[in-house]
């Protein structure tokens, strides 16, 4: 099996050749820079190839090449002739660095806007000469004000340039990125060089969940022209109900159906649905059965005459049968002495 990869020892002092780095300038171009467009620009400054050893380019993706000048003379000529070490060739912008000793252009994000910029000097001095440490400005449209970036610039070999880390970790528990031009960027996501979060290999993509079973969400939430209800499976209910009619009556009021609520029933399964329905009673017998309570009573109820009834001609008057006054009267009638 073909081995694709393999892991070995950093690349630090003891592999550089200070012979070819002293006679070297890095080239930092933008999107679109070539190993051609190099040539033409270096051309266009004056320098021939008689000048020139080699010409290479850095890491895919960087836009940095390295010239290599056949005399460290020649470099310094160069680097003196130039008024800035940036020029615009082509519609394109291009930075020059030297490799003895160049001036790195560090950016700190993450960093409260707070914090003053001693720490920031401390820490980026064990590198190189700390030359100024600045806000970065943020311009939308008219509004122009800085952000919390810090743009810190420092003068430093190629050796301790490759020190600087990507990620500072502080006791307190902050953290600071530090980007740079011209190295590969760091993932926040896998934590590997080379790639960005949005283009993370290990990145996972969730399945999307549907919000109703064996339906489309558009078919759920239809509305309903007849009843105005937002669920077709209200509609379905609905029109499967019959209400039964009570009997007509001459005393009957016409019955009427509760109201309808209209508010959306939310969607859930197809299960049975049954329906609590009460009887309907007519006036007459609810008006009834409302005196039958206001009647009630748990003794009986013994109706209280009062008076001599009247009897009806041929009958007899029962009015003081069995009573106490009547069987006195008797009795006295047999020991009357004007008994017939």
């Amino acid at each position: 099996m073909a081995v694709i990869s393999s892991n070995f020892r950093p690349l630090d002092g003891n592999e550089i050749c200070d012979r070819i780095l002293q006679r070297t300038v890095k080239i930092q171009g933008q999107r679109g820079s070539s190993l051609v467009n190099i040539i033409n620009l270096i051309r266009s400054l004056g320098v021939t190839e008689n000048d020139v050893d080699a010409v290479s380019s850095n890491l895919p993706g960087s836009m940095a090449y390295d010239v290599v000048f056949t005399e460290p003379d020649k470099l310094t000529s160069f680097l003196a002739s130039m008024k800035s070490d940036e020029t615009v060739f082509q519609k394109l912008r291009y930075k020059f660095e030297s490799y003895g000793s160049q001036v790195v252009h560090i950016r700190v994000h993450w960093l409260p806007i707070f914090i003053g910029n001693k720490i920031l000097e401390d820490f980026f001095s064990q590198f190189g000469k700390v030359l100024k440490i600045e806000l970065e400005k943020l311009t939308v449209q008219d509004f122009v004000t800085f952000s919390g970036v810090r743009i810190v610039t420092v003068e430093m070999s190629q050796q301790s340039k490759n020190k600087i880390p990507h990620v500072v970790n502080f006791e307190c528990g902050n953290k600071a990125l530090l980007t740079m031009r011209g190295r590969p960027p760091l993932c926040l996501r896998c934590m590997q060089l080379g790639h960005v979060g949005r283009d993370c290999p290990g990145k996972v993509i969730r399945p999307t969940v549907s919000l109703s079973v064996g339906k489309q969400a558009s078919e759920v939430a239809k509305p309903v022209e007849d009843t105005g209800s937002v669920s077709t499976w209200t509609d379905v209910v609905r029109k499967g109900k019959k209400a039964k009619k009570a009997p007509e009556t001459q005393d009957a009021a016409p019955a009427t159906s509760p109201p309808v609520d209209q508010t959306p029933s939310p969607v859930t399964s197809e299960w049975p649905v049954v329906e609590t329905k009460e009887m309907e009673v007519s006036e007459g017998t609810s008006k009834r059965k409302l005196e039958t309570e206001e009647e009630f009573t748990p003794m009986p109820r013994n109706r209280v005459v009062s008076g001599v009834e009247q009897v009806e001609s041929g009958g007899i008057d029962m009015s003081d049968m069995l009573s106490q006054d009547s069987i006195y009267d008797g009795m006295l009638a047999t020991q009357s002495p004007h008994r017939m």
